[in-house]
Protein backbone atom coordinates (compact mmCIF):
# COMPACT_ATOMS: atom_id res chain seq x y z
CA UNK A 1 0.00 0.00 0.00
CA UNK A 2 1.16 3.49 -0.81
CA UNK A 3 0.02 6.62 1.07
CA UNK A 4 -0.17 9.79 -0.97
CA UNK A 5 -0.93 13.32 0.21
CA UNK A 6 -3.09 15.40 -2.06
CA UNK A 7 -3.10 19.19 -2.03
CA UNK A 8 -6.52 20.87 -2.20
CA UNK A 9 -7.57 24.51 -2.33
CA UNK A 10 -10.65 25.80 -0.52
CA UNK A 11 -12.35 28.96 -1.79
CA UNK A 12 -13.79 31.59 0.56
CA UNK A 13 -17.28 30.14 0.03
CA UNK A 14 -16.12 26.62 0.99
CA UNK A 15 -15.95 25.13 -2.50
CA UNK A 16 -13.00 22.74 -2.95
CA UNK A 17 -10.63 22.75 -5.94
CA UNK A 18 -7.66 20.63 -6.94
CA UNK A 19 -6.00 23.51 -8.78
CA UNK A 20 -4.95 26.84 -7.29
CA UNK A 21 -5.77 28.63 -10.54
CA UNK A 22 -9.30 27.19 -10.60
CA UNK A 23 -9.81 28.27 -7.00
CA UNK A 24 -8.56 31.82 -7.65
CA UNK A 25 -10.67 32.08 -10.79
CA UNK A 26 -13.77 30.97 -8.87
CA UNK A 27 -13.13 33.54 -6.11
CA UNK A 28 -12.62 36.33 -8.65
CA UNK A 29 -15.89 35.43 -10.39
CA UNK A 30 -17.69 35.39 -7.04
CA UNK A 31 -16.28 38.84 -6.16
CA UNK A 32 -17.39 40.25 -9.52
CA UNK A 33 -20.88 38.82 -9.06
CA UNK A 34 -21.08 40.29 -5.55
CA UNK A 35 -20.15 43.73 -6.88
CA UNK A 36 -23.01 43.42 -9.37
CA UNK A 37 -25.57 42.37 -6.72
CA UNK A 38 -28.01 44.92 -5.33
CA UNK A 39 -30.28 44.52 -2.30
CA UNK A 40 -33.64 46.11 -1.54
CA UNK A 41 -36.18 46.12 1.29
CA UNK A 42 -39.84 46.40 0.25
CA UNK A 43 -42.79 47.05 2.55
CA UNK A 44 -46.05 46.21 0.78
CA UNK A 45 -49.66 44.99 1.04
CA UNK A 46 -51.23 47.82 3.07
CA UNK A 47 -54.16 47.41 5.46
CA UNK A 48 -56.80 49.22 3.41
CA UNK A 49 -59.54 48.74 6.01
CA UNK A 50 -57.98 50.49 9.01
CA UNK A 51 -54.76 51.92 7.55
CA UNK A 52 -52.69 50.40 10.37
CA UNK A 53 -49.65 49.63 8.23
CA UNK A 54 -48.44 47.00 5.80
CA UNK A 55 -48.75 43.22 5.94
CA UNK A 56 -45.82 42.39 3.69
CA UNK A 57 -42.06 42.64 4.03
CA UNK A 58 -39.93 41.37 1.15
CA UNK A 59 -36.21 41.50 0.55
CA UNK A 60 -34.99 41.52 -3.03
CA UNK A 61 -31.56 40.30 -4.11
CA UNK A 62 -30.85 41.31 -7.69
CA UNK A 63 -27.87 39.58 -9.28
CA UNK A 64 -25.79 40.60 -12.28
CA UNK A 65 -27.61 43.86 -13.03
CA UNK A 66 -25.37 46.89 -13.19
CA UNK A 67 -27.62 49.12 -15.30
CA UNK A 68 -30.61 50.82 -13.62
CA UNK A 69 -31.11 48.31 -10.76
CA UNK A 70 -33.35 50.73 -8.81
CA UNK A 71 -35.65 51.34 -11.76
CA UNK A 72 -35.82 47.61 -12.53
CA UNK A 73 -36.63 46.86 -8.87
CA UNK A 74 -39.44 49.44 -8.93
CA UNK A 75 -40.80 47.91 -12.14
CA UNK A 76 -40.78 44.46 -10.47
CA UNK A 77 -42.61 45.85 -7.42
CA UNK A 78 -45.25 47.46 -9.62
CA UNK A 79 -45.83 44.16 -11.43
CA UNK A 80 -45.74 42.10 -8.21
CA UNK A 81 -47.44 44.33 -5.63
CA UNK A 82 -49.63 46.58 -7.77
CA UNK A 83 -50.16 50.30 -7.52
CA UNK A 84 -47.71 52.44 -5.60
CA UNK A 85 -50.55 54.49 -4.10
CA UNK A 86 -53.61 52.85 -2.52
CA UNK A 87 -56.58 54.29 -0.64
CA UNK A 88 -57.60 53.31 2.91
CA UNK A 89 -61.40 52.93 3.02
CA UNK A 90 -61.46 54.35 -0.48
CA UNK A 91 -60.43 57.87 0.47
CA UNK A 92 -57.17 58.23 2.50
CA UNK A 93 -53.88 57.85 0.63
CA UNK A 94 -51.43 55.16 1.73
CA UNK A 95 -48.38 53.72 0.00
CA UNK A 96 -49.14 50.44 -1.74
CA UNK A 97 -45.46 49.60 -1.40
CA UNK A 98 -42.22 51.34 -0.50
CA UNK A 99 -38.78 50.26 -1.63
CA UNK A 100 -35.37 51.09 -0.17
CA UNK A 101 -31.92 50.11 -1.37
CA UNK A 102 -29.95 48.46 1.43
CA UNK A 103 -26.45 47.09 1.95
CA UNK A 104 -25.50 43.42 1.95
CA UNK A 105 -25.00 43.59 5.74
CA UNK A 106 -28.51 45.01 6.25
CA UNK A 107 -29.89 42.31 3.96
CA UNK A 108 -28.15 39.53 5.90
CA UNK A 109 -29.26 40.91 9.28
CA UNK A 110 -32.87 41.76 8.39
CA UNK A 111 -33.97 39.02 5.96
CA UNK A 112 -35.18 36.72 8.75
CA UNK A 113 -37.25 39.48 10.36
CA UNK A 114 -40.98 40.08 10.30
CA UNK A 115 -43.46 42.92 10.13
CA UNK A 116 -46.25 43.43 12.69
CA UNK A 117 -49.74 44.73 11.99
CA UNK A 118 -52.13 44.75 14.91
CA UNK A 119 -51.60 41.58 16.96
CA UNK A 120 -50.14 39.57 14.07
CA UNK A 121 -46.60 39.09 12.77
CA UNK A 122 -45.88 38.32 9.14
CA UNK A 123 -42.48 36.80 8.27
CA UNK A 124 -40.26 38.43 5.69
CA UNK A 125 -39.93 36.89 2.26
CA UNK A 126 -36.67 36.80 0.27
CA UNK A 127 -36.78 36.83 -3.52
CA UNK A 128 -33.70 36.44 -5.70
CA UNK A 129 -34.10 38.11 -9.08
CA UNK A 130 -32.30 38.14 -12.40
CA UNK A 131 -32.82 40.00 -15.63
CA UNK A 132 -35.22 38.16 -17.95
CA UNK A 133 -35.02 37.97 -21.70
CA UNK A 134 -35.94 40.91 -23.92
CA UNK A 135 -38.53 43.12 -22.20
CA UNK A 136 -39.44 40.74 -19.36
CA UNK A 137 -37.70 42.90 -16.75
CA UNK A 138 -36.65 41.23 -13.52
CA UNK A 139 -37.84 37.68 -12.95
CA UNK A 140 -37.36 35.23 -10.11
CA UNK A 141 -34.05 33.39 -10.40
Amino acid sequence: MKKQAKEIFVADDGKIFESENDCLSHEETARREELMTTYFRVIHSPDLTEGRGHYGLTFLKIKNVNYLPCELAEDFCFRRFGRKVEFTQGCSLIYGWRIKKISKNEFEQDKTGSISVGDYKYPAQVIELKLGEKNAGLIEA
